[in-house]
């Protein structure tokens, strides 16, 4: 989901740039970054939070789904700084 939503930011970058609309680029990454960090994160983390219940309810062995759920778990901290740093990226990354 952070990297189907951080594609959007680097052709609407690039054609604000290309336009001098230096101001615009500046807002589309202010945007994406709230966009992110309001909408997509905390999706993930309801999802990574009921992982392990999830993979039950799928049939999933009770084993590997609490280690999945724990995993997860631990990594929920990461998911913000993991949504900036593919903001950032694809906004490095622009054709301009």
């Amino acid at each position: 989901m952070i990297v189907g939503f951080a594609l959007g930011l680097s052709p609407l970058a690039s054609q604000a740039f290309g336009a001098g609309n230096f101001a615009r680029v500046g807002s589309l990454l202010e945007r994406q970054l709230l966009i992110h960090l309001l909408i997509v994160v905390p999706i993930i983390i309801l999802l990574w939070g009921s992982a392990e219940a999830m993979l039950i309810a799928f049939k999933q062995p009770p084993a590997l789904a609490a280690l999945a759920g724990e995993y997860l778990f631990w990594r929920l901290p990461a998911v913000p700084f993991i949504a900036v740093a593919e903001d950032l990226s694809m906004f490095l990354k622009g054709k301009w």
